[in-house]
């Protein structure tokens, strides 16, 4: 994915660069090679630009009274009309007259002419008014179409921040301008991407005047940061202003309140030194939270494996941690012994996770434990132990064989769901993502999929056959119990994959127990719902992929 796009100021320098390095006929080629790329509408802008004489851009007049005009007939909700069902994007969105889009582009191109031109103060104002217009977002009412404002139009709304706060700046007085651009951002924060002082400084070429002693008041301001917002803001200040050094500063004084202040001072740090910061940070941080498991999967990365991962798992349990624990272990049984006891010693993990884990560590009746006290619902949070210990129960009834895709591919099918740990669900979501999409599924170099541990483990477990079954039949009870709360509730969404759990077990106990079972424990599910149509499609459907059920019966 490409990067936000460079600010004016080193777009220029490096573009003065380049054409410095070029003689007279070097440049005019490499003019001509651009023009000719031009589309047709292009043209003679171009031309306009190498006129003779061409003066300076100027706002044409009267720009803050066109924007003024504008707001007004926003919020006035001149240009809504309804909220209402779209057919094409399948959910509401409000209806009307969507001309607003080209009438903002135009008034932002006129302040970007305005701020080019060296009248900030007038850019300051016009840029300001219609930024704020677009929080208006929130209110049903003023916009229309079928995204939001800040998709819709065509404005790079981060260089429009970044150009407003520097006019602000350049146009206000010293001892002001730290808690006006403060003011500005705040309520600009959710208008566009997040614009810092780089970007400010960037909106321009050349140096910012007045830096250092802005600097000062700025740091004094944000600190202690009361919000993540200002915390972004004062590590940036500082480390530009003090360096690492004055990060580990600020990280000593306010990192028990704000521990991610710790996470930015090892983030700046390579080697032993980072070794050293993440164990001063995870010394006086909380045991607990997002921000220590990342202090700590960054001493991890120093060298510190075992003791990273173990603490990251600690702080924060998730299916990426443990699978990641798991593998920096050593191998063998009990590897993961210690972790396990914390749970019986009231250690908080979710659900999912201390499934995993006690599945993992050989803990088959502790896993199958949990199942029973879980709820029928909820199994696609990470607080249910449904998906592992449900996968888990099917791997120890069929001791764990290869070829399943062949064989009983819907209990391949529930073992891949475990693999899906989409990064940007902060692994809150990591069954029930497709399983055609391999964007979640873990790459190359990373530590084993879960479904693989889990494979490897259930090798290992020694259990008689009457007990494999008797884990056999309360994951049979789970399953079933799942599907009455979902069909009973008409959830039509999970239909299909309520019918795919309930066909995995069928194939489990056809292979572990006898074929006649499987075939029993479908038609008994299919018949309790003689009304729901739906349901029972999708339960045929998923019949018919299976190789080790019958077909089921014909529509009548």
């Amino acid at each position: 994915m490409a990067g936000r796009p460079q600010g004016l100021g080193p777009f220029l320098d490096a573009l003065g660069e380049r054409l410095d390095a070029l003689d007279a006929r070097e440049l005019r080629a490499a003019v001509l090679a651009h023009a000719e790329q031009l589309e047709p509408r292009e043209r003679a802008p171009l031309l306009a630009r190498f006129a003779a004489g061409r003066p300076a851009e100027v706002a044409a007049p009267g720009l803050l009274a066109d924007v003024e005009a504008f707001t007004d007939r926003l919020c006035g909700g001149a240009y809504f009309d309804d909220w209402g069902w779209d057919d094409d994007l399948h959910e509401e969105r409000a209806w009307g007259d969507e001309s607003w889009v080209g009438e903002m582009d135009a008034l932002f191109a006129r302040a970007s002419e305005a701020f080019l031109a060296g009248d900030l103060e007038l850019a300051a104002d016009a840029y300001g008014a219609l930024l704020e217009a677009l929080t208006l977002d929130g209110e049903v009412g003023a916009f229309s179409g079928p995204g939001t404002p800040e998709v819709m139009v065509a404005t790079d709304l981060g260089e429009a921040k970044a150009r407003a706060l520097r006019a602000r700046f350049e146009t206000t007085p010293a001892p002001y301008c730290a808690a006006l651009l403060d003011d500005q951002m705040e309520v600009l924060a959710h208008v566009g991407p997040r614009v810092g002082l780089k970007e400010i400084i960037d909106a321009l070429p050349g140096a910012l005047d007045g830096l250092a002693p802005f600097l000062d008041d700025w740091v004094a301001l944000l600190t202690p940061p009361s919000d993540a917002r200002r915390r972004a803001l004062a590590v940036e200040a500082v480390l530009r202003r003090d360096g690492v050094d004055g990060l580990a500063t600020l990280a000593r004084a306010h990192g028990l309140q704000s521990p991610e202040l710790f996470e930015a001072w090892v983030g700046a740090l390579e080697g032993e030194a980072a070794a050293r910061a993440c164990r001063e940070a995870l010394d006086t941080i909380a045991p607990c939270g997002e921000p220590r498991a990342r202090i700590a999967e960054r001493l991890a990365a120093t060298g510190e494996e075992v003791e990273g991962r173990r603490e990251a798992w600690r702080a924060a349990p998730t299916m990426t941690r443990l699978r990641a624990l798991a593998a920096a272990l050593p191998g063998g049984d009990g590897a993961l012994a210690i972790e396990a006891d914390r749970l019986d010693a009231g250690a908080d993990v979710p659900g999912g996770p201390a499934a995993a884990l006690l599945a993992l560590d050989g803990r088959a009746d502790a896993v199958m434990a949990l199942l029973e006290t879980a709820p029928p619902l909820g199994w696609s949070g990470r607080e249910h132990p449904g998906p592992v210990a449900v996968a888990f129960a099917l791997l120890l009834a069929l001791e764990a064989p290869t070829d399943l895709e062949r064989r009983a591919p819907h209990v391949a099918q529930q073992l891949s769901r475990l693999d899906l740990d989409p990064p940007w669900l902060a692994d809150r979501a990591w069954l029930w993502a497709d399983p055609d999409d391999d964007d979640g599924r873990p790459d190359a170099g990373e530590p084993p999929a879960l479904s693989v541990l889990l494979t490897e483990r259930a090798r290992g477990v020694t259990a008689p056959a009457s007990r494999r079954a008797a884990w056999l039949e309360l994951a049979t009870a789970a399953v079933t119990a799942r599907v009455g709360a979902i069909v009973e509730a008409k959830r039509r969404h999970s239909y299909e994959r309520a019918a795919g759990l309930l066909v995995a077990c069928a194939e489990a106990r056809g292979l572990a127990l006898d074929p006649a079972s499987a075939g029993a424990l479908v038609r008994e599910i299919r018949q309790r719902y003689p009304r729901h149509v739906a349901f029972r499609s999708a339960l045929d459907a998923a019949t018919r992929r299976s190789p080790l059920l019958p077909s089921p019966p014909a529509r009548r």
